[in-house]
């Protein structure tokens, strides 16, 4: 009977702190998964197209390129990997601040920075070896150090809360111990999916794919990050819950040689199905707390054929004077670490 009690005592409080929100359009897993399956299967050759540059993904990797970082913070995508052609690229950034893209050079024995020349026209022309040249590297860490300087470099950009979780992931702290996240030449990345935040068809942009556990509890979770000012908590679940599903499809819905082409990409030797979960990440206020305690419940009471099993809620404290988060921690009954109930 007390579990009873907080439980009504919980949803009490909630009531006077969480705003009256509409009712989710989508409210289980089941109709994630098949308003997602139906998007894929009308859009076979993207689908395709978006293995195709998993492979060429890690045909990069495979070369062994020369890859060390300039020593400054930097903020990868592959999002914007070239599926036309299959070819691999990816777009860097800081602080929020579009700094360039990162493409294979023309005889594919480097890779080669390229400014964004819409905000800096003075750097046309530019292509600096992204490796151990000293002559290029100290141009790039000298170019990031402007990007940090720009009037938009913002320490609370989502994509910066992202950056320092990437580095606190399988660091000493409790909560997020048996995680890690993925990198691609040993940097964390985004990745691409074949279905917006909105759900239609086009390219989604995942925060983070992060590896959990081992052995057979060993699996994969999207994490959906936003930054310190968001409450929406029903578009972060939808978005991480799409892009979940989508990965799955598109990771496992192909060849063997496909789904080894994401383990390798995740840094994974496996050749089995990926078992790939979601969470979100936001700022630990009572309004999200609340919202994301009722609604990951609903979605979690009808499965349907979705391969989602977990869904974890990691909340943080940003400290807007340091512009730096102070911490991490699940929301109770959401670590995605353990099997959900």
């Amino acid at each position: 009977m007390a579990g009873n009690d907080n439980r009504h005592e919980r949803r009490r409080n909630c009531s006077l702190i969480t705003p009256k929100y509409p009712t989710p359009s989508i409210m289980n897993l089941k109709s994630i998964h098949d308003e997602v399956a139906a998007l894929l299967s009308k859009t076979p050759a993207k689908v395709e197209n978006r293995r195709r540059a998993f492979a060429a993904l890690r045909r990069g990797l495979e070369k062994g390129l020369p890859f060390p970082l300039p020593r400054r913070r930097a903020w990868f995508s592959t999002t914007q990997t070239d599926t036309a052609n299959a070819s691999a690229c990816a777009r860097v950034q800081v602080l929020g601040v579009e700094a360039g893209e990162l493409i294979l050079g023309k005889a594919s024995k480097s890779w080669e920075f390229v400014p964004n020349t819409k905000r800096y026209p003075q750097y046309a022309g530019a292509r600096w070896a992204w490796s151990k040249n000293a002559a290029d590297g100290k141009k790039i860490r000298d170019f990031l150090g402007e990007c940090e300087k720009q009037s938009k470099a913002d320490p609370a950009n989502e994509r910066e809360i992202q950056w320092q979780l990437a580095n606190a992931l399988g660091a000493k702290t409790p909560s997020l111990r048996q995680l890690g996240a993925v990198k691609w030449n040993k940097r964390f990345t985004e990745v691409g999916v074949s279905v917006t935040k909105d759900g239609k068809t086009g390219t989604g942009n995942i925060d983070l794919v992060v590896r959990r556990g081992k052995g057979a509890d060993r699996g994969f979770l999207v994490f959906e990050v936003k930054g310190p000012e968001e409450k929406n908590v029903e578009e972060a679940l939808k978005q991480a819950l799409r892009y979940a599903t989508a990965l799955s499809i598109e990771s496992n819905g192909g060849t063997k040689r496909n789904r080894e082409d994401y383990h390798a990409v995740f840094e994974s030797k496996g050749k089995e199905t990926l078992q790939i979960d979601a969470a979100i990440v936001m700022a630990d206020i009572p309004e999200v707390r609340c919202r994301a305690a009722d609604l990951v419940s609903q979605y979690l009471a009808d499965r349907g054929e979705s391969a989602i099993e977990r869904i974890g809620v990691l909340l943080y404290d940003f400290d807007a004077k340091a512009g730096a988060v102070r911490a991490w921690k699940w929301l109770e009954g959401r670590d995605p670490r353990n099997a959900t109930p």
